[in-house]
């Protein structure tokens, strides 16, 4: 039985390492795939679906638990988490939605627009011909025929506060702790004109006024602020002029007192990949805030990860710090490999967002509360499918490492056929020497050529125990040991002649390091 196993030891041995080295390789990227964003965030917790690539604002109650707005089988339904992120209520109601439907929730209060009518949750028609809709913390507020008007959620009356031509002017309504504000503006090629407003009694009342400069060539996309102890943040986000290729998109911060007389000067941002070596690209569904006295922003990027095969880039959910002089921290808050988009603030330290998956959305929460949201995230079988497909990906692309190492191997090939063309003596009574040059020439080969395999591909994304320095020479060393004992063993227990045991060598030296150095070559 032992001298049985031992004839069979050429391939049990080198299947052991393969099992070997694609478990290593699937439990790598497993842990890649559930990466946490940053080392003081969790991971994303699920907490529900919605067929819409959008959420309404959480709500926060009175107790402190967060209701979910979404929209789930063509109907409108609410989702209550408790303070431990567990689901404690679900609620269905029996209103017809679509992706054009706003929604406000507070309570026990629900209005819903439809992208013509206001209507209260019995389906009842509050306001009809509707332009414009905004759902806010406490209060709505809509344009019809050129008005402003304000709509008190609880008796359904509407009050008007301000004329107001959408076509000429933007207007972006906020409403925090000290009341709500209005931001309007204007924009033509030259720059832009703000106005700040605050809503008071149902009256409106200037309290800040700016022009901007924009450079020659690009125009105003979108414009957000926050406001604090009389503290303006600004957030200007441009898009360049341009008829061909992919457009490109600036952001522009300024801060400002509103009591005070001067423009401040308006910063150009950067956000540098926290993950990466680049820049984030195509930031956007930004919320500026003040936290802890810094204005902070919550967006979405084009990023870094490394939750996919041979796509290195997503999007994902960012935060980022703005100092005074226009410089930014950023860190990342979500990190999978679908679309992630519509982030907001749950509370100071737990945001939501939508993944786009298909047909069903996926709402998903993450936190700095690690130790509260970790209990519930478990594993999920899209975990498992998103590190198999990568595994798979990478196994497949590895065989390209052989062809990186035909340089290697094709000098013992023609060696091999030369002495059966013209020195078939030889090879027949296959003295020692003959499988010493043939291994000698594949040796000398492989050390020369090294760098052909061992492309900068491998030293970026490989992990630190295949890229130490001086590791191309370890592994080709220790793999040689390998395959040389291997060819001696069968030489002796199956009777091998010089040119099998030459091709096995090579064959399983190259084996090894594409179980091992393959998935990354490209």
């Amino acid at each position: 039985m032992n001298k049985k196993f031992s004839t069979h030891l050429y391939w049990i041995i080198p299947g052991f390492i393969l099992v070997f080295g694609l478990l290593l390789l699937f439990y790598q990227n497993f842990s890649k795939v559930t990466e946490p964003p940053a080392p003081d965030w969790s991971r994303a917790l699920m907490v529900g679906v919605t067929d819409l690539n959008k959420l309404p604002p959480v709500k926060v109650t009175k107790e402190g638990d967060f209701v979910f707005t979404r929209f789930e089988g063509g109907k409108l339904a609410t989702t209550t988490l408790g303070k431990n992120f567990k689901v404690i209520d679900q609620k269905t109601y029996d209103i017809p939605v679509d992706k054009w439907t706003q929604v406000y929730q507070h309570e026990e209060t629900v209005i819903y627009f439809d992208f013509k009518n206001i209507y209260d949750q019995d389906k009842n028609k509050i306001v009809s011909d509707v332009e414009k809709f905004y759902p806010l913390e406490t209060t709505i507020l809509y344009v019809k025929e050129n008005v402003l008007y304000q709509l008190t959620p609880e008796s359904k009356q509407s009050e008007k506060i301000i004329d107001i031509d959408l076509k000429k002017l933007d207007i972006i309504p906020q409403e925090n702790a000290e009341g709500v504000y209005l931001l309007v503006y204007s924009s033509d090629p030259n720059g832009v004109d703000l106005t700040l407003q605050q809503l008071t009694n149902g009256k409106i009342n200037s309290v800040y006024q700016t022009r901007l400069k924009v450079d020659p060539g690009k125009v105003v996309n979108d414009i957000s602020f926050a406001l604090e102890n009389q503290t303006l943040a600004l957030l200007l986000q441009e898009e360049l002029e341009s008829t061909q290729g992919n457009p490109e998109f600036f952001n522009y911060f300024m801060q400002t007192n509103i009591t005070g007389k001067d423009t401040q000067s308006l910063y150009e941002l950067t956000f540098q990949d926290p993950a990466g070596t680049n820049s984030l690209t195509e930031v956007s569904d930004v919320i500026l805030r003040f936290k802890n006295g810094e204005p902070t922003i919550l967006f979405h990027a084009n990023g870094r990860t490394e939750t996919q095969f041979n796509d290195k880039t997503t999007f994902n959910i960012y935060t980022a710090v703005i100092n005074e002089d226009g410089s930014t921290k950023t860190e990342r808050r979500s990190n999978t490999p679908e679309i992630s988009t519509n982030p907001q603030w749950m509370d100071e330290e737990t945001i939501a967002w939508v993944d786009l998956d298909g047909d069903g959305h996926k709402i998903k929460i993450s936190s700095s509360n690690k130790d509260a949201i970790s209990d519930l995230i478990e594993f999920t079988q899209d975990d498992w499918l998103h590190t198999l497909g990568k595994t798979l990906g990478m196994v497949t692309s590895s065989f390209f490492a052989i062809a990186f190492s035909v340089i290697w191997f094709i000098w013992p090939i023609l060696f091999i056929v030369f002495m059966y063309m013209f020195r078939n003596r030889i090879a027949d009574r296959d003295p020692g020497w003959y499988f010493y040059t043939g291994i000698g020439l594949y040796a000398v080969a492989a050390i020369i050529w090294k760098d052909q395999f061992f492309v900068d591909n491998i030293y970026t994304n490989a992990p630190t125990y295949l890229t130490f320095t001086g590791s191309s020479y370890f592994y080709l060393i220790l793999f040689a040991i390998i395959a040389y004992w291997l060819t001696n063993h069968t030489k002796r227990a199956n009777d091998w002649s010089g040119t099998i045991r030459i091709t096995y060598f090579v064959g399983i030296h190259i084996l090894l390091l594409t179980i091992f150095f393959g998935p990354y070559v490209i």
